[in-house]
């Protein structure tokens, strides 16, 4: 799921900042997709940003039906460190899907061979 919607024009691309719009994006998404509903519900983040994670698991807190599954992947990553986290996620979609229980992996970093 996607951050909804545009980040507001008085806030810059940094940490933090990033965080209240964020948030609001997750959990508007989460009312949306949850309303009425008493099934769980997995939240999926995959991106490279610590704020996405956090964002997750913020907004997520408010939903008892809500389980957030968030995949950091390398900030800025070189094209072959991008393309062999994206294989390995790939790889293992349904797993991370199909897991019963929120999951905070990291795949950054990943060495190319």
């Amino acid at each position: 799921m996607e951050p909804q919607g545009e980040q507001p024009a008085s806030e810059s691309h940094m940490g933090s900042q990033q965080l209240p719009w964020r948030q609001k994006a997750y959990f508007d998404e989460m009312r949306t997709h949850s309303y009425g509903r008493q099934a769980y519900m997995n939240v999926v983040s995959i991106g490279d940003s610590p704020v996405e994670r956090e964002a997750l698991v913020r907004s997520s807190g408010h939903f008892a039906n809500a389980i957030p599954k968030s995949v950091k992947l390398a900030e800025q990553p070189e094209p072959g460190v991008l393309q062999q986290e994206l294989g390995t996620l790939a790889a293992h979609l349904s797993t991370l899907v199909g897991f019963v229980g929120p999951l905070d992996l990291q795949l950054g970093g990943m060495a190319t061979t």
